[in-house]
């Protein structure tokens, strides 16, 4: 993953109300659409973001050979979430075990 990507996702782990208001999955991933759409006007290439992360969440939730699967990861944590929250810790939770398998 981007390290300036990787870095901006920590600070806001750490301080989830300073930028997004309030913790909540679907704030962060606008959030992070918005910071990866910067960096690509900055640098005129699009940065190294959670390439496998997709198909990681989908084995997760047991979705992976289901072609009836159309939904952005974000979507798929969110549906097994009970609140945005909770979707919000999912995603820190499986980022950190995905990428401890990715090494």
């Amino acid at each position: 993953m981007d390290k300036e990507i990787k870095k901006m996702l920590d600070f806001i782990h750490q301080t989830p109300g300073a930028y997004l208001g309030k913790k909540t999955l679907t704030g962060l991933v606008d959030l992070i659409w918005g910071y990866v759409a910067c960096m690509y006007q900055r640098d005129g290439n699009m940065p190294d973001f959670l390439q496998g992360f997709q198909e990681y969440v989908e084995e997760y939730y047991h979705l992976k050979d289901n072609e009836y699967v159309f939904r952005n990861w974000s979507d798929i944590i969110n549906f097994f979430c009970k609140t945005e929250e909770e979707a919000f810790d999912k995603f820190y939770k499986l980022l950190d075990e995905f990428e401890t398998q990715r090494g």
